[in-house]
């Protein structure tokens, strides 16, 4: 198989050959591997970053759910992040018409989803923010 055709089909095992050889250098890989293999690393960072969660900022213990939200709220003896909640579902809830269980989609739409993204401000208020899951 062609130098080209490896390149296409198989660039990352193909870069990563190159460099266990100690052939990176040779002109047929030079051009390429390099791109290709910081390609690769600035894909796994981001990926990285969008896995790893926080659980505290500014000393504050930040929710991953619904359950925790309870939980950090009578820990503390307050309702700041149901309240933060409630406003962020109070805000967006005018782009959405709630179906009743008998009720059918209408024509044309679609089912979406979507999470709660939690947050604290540079003031310390907490922020709720209802976000789509990628569609």
């Amino acid at each position: 198989m062609p130098l080209n055709h490896l390149e296409q089909s198989l660039p990352l095992e193909t870069a990563e050959f190159a460099v266990a050889r100690g052939i990176e250098n040779e002109p047929a890989f030079k051009w390429w591997v390099p791109y290709t293999l910081k390609k690769r690393d600035t894909i796994i960072a981001a990926i990285n970053t969008r896995v790893r969660r926080k659980t505290h900022k500014f000393g504050i213990r930040v929710p991953a759910n619904l359950r925790e939200v309870k939980a950090i709220d009578e820990e503390n003896g307050n309702t700041l992040w149901q309240d933060a909640l409630a406003k962020e579902m109070f805000e967006v809830g005018v782009a959405f018409k709630i179906l009743d269980d008998d009720e059918n989609m209408p024509v044309g739409y679609t089912l979406s989803s979507g999470h709660i993204i939690w947050d604290i401000k540079m003031d310390f208020t907490r922020k709720a923010r209802w976000v789509k899951d990628g569609h």
